[in-house]
This record gives structure tokens, C-alpha cells and sequence, in this order.
């Protein structure tokens, strides 16, 4: 038996190098998937702005989209935080580890918009209720003969693959690059354009528009002013965390886009605003 061990011992410890092969395969496919499919339908899925906005900067890409997720990622964090650390805690009992996340739950918690974070724990309870629930039915529907359920945690873990793909899902149109009220001044006309800046150097600046995701390419020197806005229908609603409720309502410091035109006293170049 000892001899058999040692024997096994060297095939799992090559095995390793192998397993970190693989996953690190599998999560490089996953991310460039998962930029591809972005880019495609935040073009409206016209392959020249897809190409556009992918030959651009693709780690822009991830890291606008990653952010442009907090709202909802945050509450899920706490939820599976506080799930870990109990179940750790059942298991084992209380230890450093389980603390140390329970408490990055608590700071995403205190992080979380309430009205994400009660969405959230609605739909955890949802799940968790149609799982007893089914189970409940079975169990007297055999009259007391067990059922080999899988455990409550597959249930949970279900619900976070779920919540994760749903917020994935419904914000892949979005762009993840901040909408602009651009004004363009040339020697014989004047335009406003709303959408993101893809790309700007001392000759060209390109503009995606945020309503039709067309290109269009301006002279740099024509750009007269570029001021950051917030675009109701495109972007998500700005509300603050929880640990900001009690102090002050929330307010975003970005205007609405449809506000500084009014300003302006101006109206958009076409396209430029989603169809309501």
C-alpha cells in the first residue's frame, strides 16, 4: 500500500502543471469569446464597428465592461461571501479565512445599491423556495420515501451561475466606454454628435454614436468641446451604495445627456440618441 502511494505520488504532482495548463486555456478562450460576442453586439452587430471597437484596445474592453457590472456583481458578492464563510463555518467551524470573508461580505454589502441588493436576495430566496418547495412535493407524493436530492448548496451555487449569466445577458448591447456630448466646429458648419470616443490623436477622432453605433471620423482640430454625460436608455441609472443612504440622497456629478443639449439649445446629429 505504501509502495503504491509513492508510485501515485509523482503522476499528481505532474498532473498539476498540467491542470494549471488547462485552466488557464479555458479562461483565455472564455475571455476572448466573451470580448468577441461583446464587441458584436454593442455594434448593433454590424461587423465594421465590431472590428472597430475590437482592434481598438480589448483590455479597454473587459475592464469597462467589469465595471460597468458593479452595480449588480456587488450584492452577489456579499450573498456569496456570507454563503461560504457559513458553509466553511458548518464544516469546520469559525477560523481566520471564514472571517476575513464574511467581512469583505459585509464591505460589499455596505458597497451595494439597495434596490440591486434586494433584487439579489429576492431572487436567492426564490430559488431556494422552489427547491424545498419541489422537494417538499416529492417527499409526499412517495409517501416517505426519500428522495437522493443534491445538496442545498448546489441550489445556491445554481443561483449565482444564473444571476451572473442574467446580468451578462442584459447589458451586452451596452458599451462600456462613457457617452459624450461632442461639439464639432468647422469653418463652414457646426454638429453635435452624442456617443463614446473610440479613438482621438492629433489628426482624427472617432466617434461610435451611442443610438446607431455608426463610426464617424472628425478632424481633431474641428473638436471644439467634449463634455462626459449620462445617457438614459444606454447606461444604468446612477444610485449609490448603501453606506451612502443615510448621509445624503445620491446625485450623479454627470448632467443627462438630453439635459446638456437643452442647454445647448442644440439638437443631436442623427443617430446619435437611442429610439424611444
Amino acid at each position: 500500500m505504501t509502495e503504491a502511494r509513492e508510485l501515485q505520488q509523482p503522476a499528481s504532482q505532474k498532473s498539476a502543471p498540467r491542470l494549471a495548463f488547462e485552466v488557464t486555456s479555458i479562461g483565455a478562450v472564455g475571455l476572448t469569446l466573451f470580448v468577441l460576442l461583446k464587441t458584436y453586439a454593442a455594434a448593433h452587430y454590424s461587423l465594421t464597428t465590431a472590428s472597430a471597437l475590437l482592434t481598438t484596445a480589448p483590455l479597454d474592453v473587459v475592464l469597462g465592461t467589469l465595471t460597468s457590472y458593479e452595480y449588480g456583481v456587488m450584492p452577489l458578492l456579499a450573498l456569496g461571501a456570507w454563503s461560504w464563510a457559513v458553509a466553511q463555518w458548518k464544516a469546520s467551524g469559525w477560523s481566520l479565512m471564514p472571517v476575513a470573508v464574511a467581512a469583505f461580505g459585509l464591505l460589499a454589502f455596505l458597497l451595494s445599491p439597495w434596490e440591486d441588493l434586494g433584487f439579489a436576495v429576492l431572487g436567492l430566496a426564490v430559488f431556494v423556495a422552489v427547491r424545498v418547495g419541489l422537494e417538499l412535493a416529492k417527499l409526499a407524493a412517495a409517501a416517505g420515501r426519500r428522495f437522493a436530492w443534491p445538496p442545498l448548496r448546489h441550489t445556491v451555487e445554481l443561483y449565482f451561475v444564473a444571476a451572473a449569466f442574467w446580468i451578462v445577458l442584459t447589458t451586452l448591447p451596452n458599451l462600456w466606454l462613457p457617452v459624450e456630448v461632442v461639439v464639432v466646429q468647422s469653418s463652414a458648419t457646426r454638429e453635435v454628435v452624442v456617443g463614446v470616443v473610440l479613438t482621438t490623436d492629433e489628426r482624427w477622432t472617432t466617434v461610435v454614436k451611442a443610438g446607431n453605433r455608426q463610426l464617424v471620423r472628425y478632424r481633431s482640430e474641428f473638436i471644439e468641446s467634449r463634455q462626459i454625460c449620462h445617457l438614459s436608455g444606454a447606461q444604468p441609472r446612477g444610485r449609490g451604495p448603501l453606506m451612502n443612504t443615510w448621509r445624503k440622497p445620491y446625485s450623479s456629478p454627470n448632467p443627462g445627456c438630453q439635459t446638456l443639449l437643452n442647454r445647448m439649445q442644440v439638437n443631436p446629429v442623427a443617430g446619435s440618441l437611442p429610439e424611444t
